[in-house]
C-alpha cells in the first residue's frame, strides 16, 4: 500500500490512532485520580464521614447569616463525601454513550474489527524493538525519537474491543497462546541447529597442535551459521519477551471495562 510522506505505512497509522485513543483514556484516569486525592486531602478534617455532623442543627440563637454558613458548609461536607464515597467510573460511562454509535448499522464495517488485531499487535511489538534500540544507538545531532514504554495502545485496544462487543470474537483466536507456542518452537529448534552445528568435544588424552608465540586462553570459535543461528535465536526471544510484555498491559487493560 505505500508509505505515507512520513514514511509510515497504514498500519502504522492505525496503531497510532489507536494509541492516540489510549492515550486520551490514560489522561482521563489520570484527571480522576487527581480528583480523588484532592478529596482525600480535603476529606481527612472530617472526623465520621459515616455519620458526619450536621452544623445547620447546632446554630440554634445564632444570626441568619450564621445559619447559612453552617448550612453551606453542610452542602461541602455531603458533596465531598459524595464523591469520595461513590465517584464515577468514566471509563464505562464513555462505554456506554459511545458503544451504540459503534455498532450502528453505519459502521457495519466494524464488526470484523478483531481481525486486524493480530497483525496491530505484531506492528506494536516491532515498533517497541526499534525504539527500545534507538536508545543504544543515537547518532551525532540526529534526532531521538524512542519510547521504552507504551500503554496507550493496549488501553485503546481494549477500549474499542469493549465498544464492539468483540472480546468473545478476539478471544477465539487463541492468538497470544499461537504466538507464544510458535517462538518457543522456533527457540528450541534453532537451539538444537546450534548443538548439532557444535564441533565434537576432543578424544580423552588427545593433546591439541603447539602453538607458536604466547600462549592465548581457548575460546570455542563458531562458525558464521552458527553465529548466524545465534542472531536468530536472540532475535527470537526478544520478539518473545516484548510480546509477553504486551500480553500483560492488554490483559490489565481490559480490567478497565469489566462488566
Amino acid at each position: 500500500l505505500g508509505l505515507t510522506p512520513n514514511g509510515l505505512t497504514y498500519l502504522d497509522q492505525f496503531r497510532l490512532l489507536i494509541t492516540e485513543i489510549g492515550n486520551a483514556m490514560g489522561y482521563i484516569r489520570l484527571v480522576r485520580s487527581g480528583g480523588l486525592q484532592y478529596i482525600s486531602n480535603s476529606i481527612k478534617f472530617i472526623p465520621d464521614i459515616q455519620d458526619p455532623p450536621k452544623f445547620s442543627e447546632m446554630t440554634g440563637g445564632l444570626s441568619a447569616p450564621s445559619v447559612a454558613a453552617a448550612q453551606n458548609l453542610d452542602k461541602t461536607v455531603d458533596n465531598l463525601i459524595k464523591n469520595f464515597s461513590t465517584g464515577t467510573d468514566y471509563f464505562k460511562m464513555l462505554v456506554s454513550v459511545i458503544a451504540p454509535e459503534f455498532r450502528n448499522e453505519q459502521n457495519m464495517h466494524l464488526r470484523n474489527f478483531y481481525i486486524i488485531v493480530p497483525p496491530l499487535i505484531l506492528n506494536f511489538v516491532d515498533h517497541m524493538l526499534i525504539s527500545k534500540e534507538k536508545l543504544k544507538t543515537k547518532k551525532g545531532n540526529q534526532p531521538l525519537s524512542f519510547c521504552f514504554s507504551d500503554d496507550g495502545f493496549s488501553i485503546g485496544l481494549a477500549y474499542i474491543l469493549k465498544l464492539l462487543n468483540q472480546y468473545l470474537e478476539f478471544d477465539t483466536l487463541h492468538w497470544f497462546d499461537s504466538v507464544t507456542l510458535r517462538f518457543e518452537a522456533e527457540i528450541e529448534r534453532i537451539t538444537n541447529q546450534i548443538k548439532a552445528a557444535a564441533p565434537p568435544p576432543a578424544a580423552k588424552g588427545a593433546k591439541p597442535p603447539p602453538k607458536k608465540g604466547p600462549a592465548t586462553p581457548s575460546v570455542p570459535s563458531l562458525s558464521e551459521e552458527q553465529q548466524t543461528m545465534l542472531l536468530t535465536k536472540q532475535k527470537s526471544k526478544n520478539f518473545l519477551h516484548e510480546f509477553e510484555l504486551f500480553r500483560f498491559s492488554f490483559a490489565g487493560a481490559r480490567i478497565f471495562f469489566k462488566d
